[in-house]
């Protein structure tokens, strides 16, 4: 599939404490008729993926989604939930609406809050999930991990199964920039430090969870099982991904290849089995943890002693 991120702007109405441009939100946000030119020069039949910030802060999205549809494109729409708790505007976004990937960082409505830096949401949130999801559009959701949320991860996965079952469910490690850097100390965690809990998580629910940014040398053995891995996407091209970003210019860039520019791997990766299909981490999670680094290759015999064992 091939999709163009629609960048509406960088505000928003929280704060996450990993959020990647929350460098940015000076840059301000793109006019309803910056936006229609952009859709104008978008392919017909590429799929539109309107993100932010916070799209469903924008009062015009409805305008906005059925400019999209009108011009011939599928849309997906990546947002906190919190602006489809209102049910008029739902109401008036869900027909223009395809597919909704939405932000549920925890089970726990105080530890969600935390994340987002900002009170009440969780509320708002579960209930623009559930007007999405009972109107009938596609819906996924996107758990972005950190110190504070990785330990009820299983518990956040079993919450969001009861209120939607088998809604795919995102497990991403945080892009270690703007916000996420300034909070490394409470965003940032060695993946082997909590691996009993990603374990238990992908045993438990492993073909409804799509990955991003976590090795498969730490998903295994569950790295076959997994719904599918952001990096397989990008190796494979299967997911042709460009857009704008604004604050850098009005050239489409290609976000698929900024994504491998921006990982790393380790020496001994080369000696892993995964290493063809591995991208490695965020850059700077080799920076951060460079002595302690737990990039561990999968030899071929522990993947044979593995499978004699089950």
């Amino acid at each position: 599939m091939s999709s163009f991120d629609l960048k509406l702007g960088f505000g928003c109405n929280n704060n996450c404490i990993h959020c990647v441009i929350a460098d940015k939100r000076d840059k301000g946000n793109l006019s309803l008729d910056e936006i229609r030119r952009i859709v104008d020069t978008v392919p017909e039949g590429m799929v539109i993926q309107v993100t932010g910030g916070e799209p469903s802060i924008r009062k015009e999205l409805p305008e906005i989604l059925k400019y999209c549809r009108e011009k011939g494109h599928g849309t997906i729409i990546q947002t906190n939930g919190t602006g489809f708790s209102d049910d008029a505007f739902a109401s008036a976004c869900i027909p223009y609406i395809d597919h909704a990937h939405v932000a549920i960082h925890s089970s726990d409505m105080d530890v969600h809050d935390r994340i987002v830096q900002s009170k009440e949401m969780w509320r708002k949130t579960i209930k623009g999930f559930e007007n999405l999801y009972r109107a009938g559009v596609f819906v996924t959701t996107q758990t972005v991990l950190s110190k504070l949320n990785i330990t009820t991860l299983y518990d956040t996965f079993c919450f969001i199964q009861g209120i939607a079952p088998g809604t795919h469910m995102s497990m991403t490690y945080p892009h270690l920039g703007g916000n996420a850097w300034t909070n490394n100390e409470t965003v940032a965690f060695r993946y082997s430090d909590y691996r009993d809990e990603i374990q238990r998580t992908l045993k438990a629910f492993a073909p409804l969870v799509f990955t991003e940014a976590i090795p498969p040398c730490h998903l295994y053995p569950y790295q076959d099982k997994v719904l599918c891995t952001a990096e397989a996407c990008i190796l494979s091209g299967v997911n042709e991904r460009v857009g704008v970003d604004f604050s850098r210019g009005m050239d489409v860039q290609d976000y698929n290849f900024s994504d491998i520019c921006c990982h790393r791997k380790a020496p001994r990766c080369r000696e892993c089995v995964f290493n063809s299909r591995c991208i490695g981490v965020w850059k700077e999670y080799i920076q951060l943890f460079r002595d302690r680094l737990d990039l561990y290759p999968i030899k071929e015999e522990m993947k044979c002693s593995d499978s004699q064992t089950t």
